[in-house]
């Protein structure tokens, strides 16, 4: 049998999911990202009250509703099904990263039928290293784009009805892709019968209602709570400064390593002024909402890299569809494969070190190691991130919260409080067996681990005040 591309690229998607269940089992906790989603959703699951002293939000020790509840949901289900673990948290981003996959795949199957193509464009996007970043890290952006193609899917199939309802539920994930949705909401409204924008209405009213619900009424709350989180991920600079960070720190942090997004994002602009009318409607739509998007990203958010994965999967679903680079890059299959290699040497390389670090990054081994020295009577725990699933694998009686976030942490509450951290000038109260990183030729590998972090105990409200200056500040 002649082997053929598609089968080239459906053997390298399955060995890079291989790799990818690897990857995301021996990388460091994420603070930001993983642990304050997980926290309050966790501690719903495990103890009923929706609250979480890990966030720096006012009220949120006695209620937390700062995020939407689609945001949460991956982390109700994993911790309702499985516990607070690590694994079985990222595992459910893992089967979320592989349908977004898979429908980005329907995308570009629809649109030629050109099996090999469909598969290149998968693999472009599913092993780009902002995804990646994003599945282990539990970000939304992974959910984003799970919503985004198959929005753009059931759109090209005429399923407006469909696209329509998937918009309304999609507005209950994340404020970053509100632009895009809510001009697909918009197209696919005016492309159903009377009948369904009735049924569309009332599905809508149902959803408001399931919301009232899941803020367990408290909506004055979770409008204050989601006001002061907006607040902090707002644009607070000068015009010029803003656009400084707004291509420094939002943009070049991927395309400094993966410099294609940079050319195909400065393409869509282009085209959009030179082809739009050659183009087909879903071409424009997703075009003007590239554009829109990157502008009100400008105006209103602050300028986190994290953003961009989002909007890299916006450009995929553009490319998929403007039929002129579709027939470019078919007849070059060289280009093809070059492109691939250009993917897998980054996707490799990370996958290479984190194994390499395995023993140093290993979350199961720091928590065999807190279980050995951590009391669980009224215990606070803070500092490094991993600390946050500990604590939830005690959540009646002990809480977690960043070192440089605890606002909300009240000293005199707790019976015990520790410190989990290294190069602290305090009394070490215990030391995690491993002190160093692994060298290769002599060479330490860097790369975040566990290495070297100790705890230390918590004696007094002085220190306890010395070492969250910070987030008091």
């Amino acid at each position: 049998m002649r082997i053929q591309a598609s089968h080239i690229y459906l053997f390298i998607l399955m060995a890079c999911a291989l790799l990818s269940l690897i990857y995301i089992s021996v990388l460091p906790v994420a603070w930001f990202d993983e642990v304050m989603d997980l926290d309050p959703a966790a501690r719903w699951v495990l103890t009923g009250k929706h609250a979480s002293i890990a966030w720096p939000i006012a009220g949120s020790n006695s209620i937390c509703l700062v995020n939407l509840p689609l945001r949460e949901l991956p982390f109700i289900l994993a911790t309702y099904i499985f516990g607070p673990h690590v694994w079985s948290v990222r595992l459910v981003f893992f089967i979320m990263a592989l349908l977004a996959a898979f429908l980005f795949y329907k995308v570009a199957k629809h649109n030629f039928s050109n099996t090999s193509l469909a598969l290149f464009f998968t693999i472009l996007v599913a092993m780009d290293k902002g995804f990646l970043e994003m599945m282990r890290g539990c970000r939304p952006e992974v959910l984003e784009l799970v919503f985004a193609s198959a929005l753009v899917l059931f759109t090209l199939r005429k399923s407006n009805f469909i696209a329509a309802i998937i918009c309304v539920f999609a507005f209950y994930l994340h404020p970053a892709s509100w632009v895009f949705l809510l001009l697909f909401l918009v197209y696919n409204f005016l492309h159903i019968a009377t009948i369904q924008r009735i049924w569309l209405a009332l599905i809508g009213l149902t959803s408001i209602a399931l919301f009232y619900l899941y803020i367990q009424e408290n909506v004055i709350v979770f409008f204050s709570q989601f006001i002061q989180s907006a607040s902090m991920h707002s644009v607070k600079t000068g015009f010029l400064q803003n656009v400084i960070n707004h291509f420094s720190q939002r943009w070049w942090q991927y395309w400094s390593i993966e410099w294609w997004w940079l050319l195909a994002y400065i393409g869509v602009h282009i085209i959009l002024v030179l082809k739009i009318k050659k183009m087909s409607t879903v071409s424009k739509l997703l075009a003007v909402s590239i554009v829109l998007t990157g502008l009100y990203w400008f105006v209103l958010l602050t300028h986190n890299y994290r953003y961009t994965v989002f909007l890299n999967g916006l450009v995929a679903l553009f490319y998929m569809q403007y039929l002129p680079v579709i027939g470019f890059i078919t007849k070059r299959t060289w280009l093809q494969f070059a492109m691939v290699v250009l993917v897998l040497f980054p996707f490799i390389g990370r996958v290479v070190v984190a194994q390499a670090h395995y023993k140093q990054r290993n979350p199961y081994a720091v928590l065999h190691w807190l279980n050995t020295n951590l009391p669980t009577d009224s215990t606070l725990l803070i500092g490094e991130s991993i600390g946050a699933y500990w604590s939830l694998q005690h959540a009646s009686v002990t809480n977690f919260a960043h070192h440089t976030m605890a606002q909300n942490v009240n000293f005199s509450a707790y019976k015990n409080v520790y410190l989990l951290s290294r190069n602290q000038k305090l009394p070490i109260s215990s030391t995690y067996p491993l002190r160093i990183n692994p060298k290769v030729l002599g060479k330490e590998i860097v790369g975040k681990s566990y290495a070297g972090i100790c705890l230390y105990r918590i004696s007094n409200l002085h220190t306890f005040n010395s070492i969250v200056r910070r987030s008091q500040k």
